[in-house]
């Protein structure tokens, strides 16, 4: 390693590959993504923790467009933050020895050294429940015809039973990119539409569109249209699990761990023959132990024994805070390439 002023972050990068420990375990990991992306693999990009909030969204924009990323596999809440930021800038820059009794006091939420504006948050949570969320029922009612006359149905009315409006996070998302891109938002949700990548989410209701879907449904869409928004898990399922059964050479690259990580592999190994399920490629950034029970349950040599991973599968895994690692990665792959 020969430090310079003059070195390019790509250089930075292949300099850290002659290192060792987590240094060189960077450089594998962007490797790894860039054979991948060199073999034309479809890449799974799985999102967990607050990368959001933590001003990762335009590191993952520029993926998505240089593309890197093929699928998008997220938690809801990093979705929120996106969203929050792209329209609302709800975020501020905090301290992590702020007293959070007066925060509380003055509406502001800490995320470790970022705060979000309640203010904000509340603004984007009433355009949730009053516009965005309703846009399904008469969206729905307009394709089919089903269910006009219930929408005079007043707030007095007492019904047994609505109607159910079933719709994926992948259809969710994509329709929130539309509008974020309407707005001139530049972040995660608007370029993936963008560009057509799809965005799944395995647990959307443990976010804040859960709690907005829950308030949209209580004091909009029940009094209002006699119908309730359903988030169809099965049918977003059945979605993924189809564009892998489609595609049999596949990288996924992991951020963090939980719900998306394991969604995604858990996916791969049921596709319907033994030879086509698991991974090609697969990289994760990580500061999880696996000792502990942490790193979502497993390391990714482990996940070979269940056929997540091909036995043969090139790998690499990096313990380091991704708000370092990811955005050298990134910037690293686009120097390296121009994937068409």
């Amino acid at each position: 390693m020969e430090p310079s002023g003059e070195l390019t972050v790509s250089e930075l990068v292949e300099q850290l590959g002659q290192t060792a420990y987590n240094a060189r375990r960077l450089f594998d990991v962007a490797d790894t993504w860039l054979s991948a992306i060199q073999s034309k693999s479809r890449i799974y990009f799985t999102l967990a923790g607050a990368m959001t909030p933590a001003g990762m969204r335009r590191v993952i924009a520029k993926a998505i467009e240089n593309k890197f990323i093929d699928v998008l596999v997220t938690t809801g809440a990093n979705m929120v933050h996106d969203s929050l930021q792209g329209v609302y800038k709800a975020h501020i820059i905090g301290s992590p020895e702020a007293d959070d009794t007066e925060l509380f006091k003055e509406k502001l939420f800490r995320i470790y050294d970022v705060y979000l504006i309640n203010e904000k948050w509340a603004e984007f949570g009433e355009w949730l429940d009053s516009t965005f969320f309703p846009s399904f029922v008469t969206e729905k009612r307009k394709e089919t015809g089903v269910g006009a006359t219930l929408k005079s149905a007043g707030s007095s009315r007492q019904v047994s039973s609505y109607e159910e409006i079933k719709i994926t996070p992948t259809h969710f998302f994509n329709r929130l990119g539309k509008e974020l891109a309407e707005k001139n938002d530049n972040g995660i949700l608007a370029t993936a539409c963008k560009y057509k990548v799809p965005v799944y989410c395995p647990a959307l209701m443990d976010s804040d569109f859960g709690i907005r879907l829950h308030c949209a449904n209580l004091e909009v869409i029940q009094p209002k249209y006699n119908a309730r928004i359903l988030v169809d898990q099965v049918t977003e399922y059945d979605s993924l699990f189809e564009d892998m059964d489609k595609h049999e050479n596949r990288g996924i690259m992991i951020v963090g761990g939980g719900t998306p990580k394991n969604f995604v592999l858990q996916a791969s190994m049921a596709l319907p023959t033994w030879e086509a399920c698991g991974f090609r490629y697969a990289a994760q950034i990580t500061t999880d132990a696996p000792q502990w029970g942490g790193l979502s349950g497993a390391t990714l040599s482990e996940a070979m024994s269940w056929g997540k991973i091909k036995g043969e599968a090139k790998t690499a895994i990096v313990y380091c805070d991704a708000t370092i690692a990811l955005p050298l990665i990134v910037s690293y792959l686009m120097a390296k390439t121009k994937r068409k």
